[in-house]
């Protein structure tokens, strides 16, 4: 991570594991589609975490994150600690899934499973499901470039939408 310009590196899994030592609550959540931050790192730093349940974590499946009947996301969660793979999200998850976004982090500061919403955290909460995050999406669509005021787009004589070019003065 710290190649690719996240110098937090060195002292970030020395930071969680102090807090989730200390019992606070850390969520750790990514879009797959995001190739800046990719999901495949954080699942490797999620595991790497050396803290008081690293075992129980690895060994917990992966649950379908679902709200309102739909299933936004992979959740990986053991007590305090959760890692989040949500689907169709490039960087910056909230603006490709933001009700999905929304809901996981209201459900982390009520303290409710992630994958629900419908447990209180517990000691012991354990997510069930598969061993590895194994959805695959075939394409992603890219979020409407539409909004109730217009587009902020425009078509060229060939169909194509061109974008507006802005110039800081």
């Amino acid at each position: 991570f710290q190649s690719t310009g996240d110098f937090g590196y060195p002292n970030f899994i020395k930071d969680i594991e102090i807090l989730l030592n200390e019992g606070v609550r850390v969520a750790l959540y990514y879009g797959d589609a995001d190739y800046i931050c990719n999901w495949f790192g954080g699942e490797a730093v999620s595991l790497a975490i050396n803290y008081t349940h690293k075992e129980q974590f690895a060994v917990a499946g992966y649950q379908p994150f679902t709200v309102d009947g739909t299933e936004y996301g992979e959740v990986r969660q053991y007590g305090n600690f959760s890692f989040l793979r949500i689907y169709e999200a490039g960087h910056e998850v909230p603006f490709y899934q933001p009700l999905a976004s929304l809901e996981m982090f209201m459900r982390t500061i009520n303290h409710l499973d992630i994958a629900t919403g419908s447990l209180p955290v517990t000691f012991s909460l354990t997510s069930t499901g598969l061993a590895n995050a194994t959805h695959t999406e075939p394409f992603v669509a890219l979020p409407s470039t539409t909004s109730s005021t217009g587009s902020s787009a425009s078509m060229s004589a060939t169909g194509a939408a061109r974008m507006p070019i802005y110039y800081k003065s």
